[in-house]
């Protein structure tokens, strides 16, 4: 469970959704966390990767969200699949 509030934001984005994803606790793991702040060159948590493109944090997907461009980014990922209503 997330332990960070901006985290716990972005799960209830994908929860809503419905899409799966996949939450990586790197607060346990310094070296984890670095190393990613290495790789993408953002310095803040959490960080969003959508079919193994690094894509930002909160703001940016708050923004993506609002504009419709996160759904139409996991269709495409998710090869054009809506998720299966419950």
């Amino acid at each position: 469970m997330p332990r960070c509030g901006f985290t716990m934001q972005l799960k209830q984005f994908f929860d809503n959704l419905g899409y799966p994803y996949e939450f990586v606790d790197v607060l346990e793991n310094m070296e984890k966390r670095d190393k990613l702040s290495q790789m993408t060159n953002w310095p803040t948590l959490p960080k969003v990767f959508i079919g193994g493109k690094f894509y930002g944090d909160t703001d940016i997907l708050d923004e993506m969200v609002a504009n419709g461009d996160l759904e139409t980014l996991l269709k495409a990922t998710f090869d054009g699949e809506a998720p299966a209503q419950s």
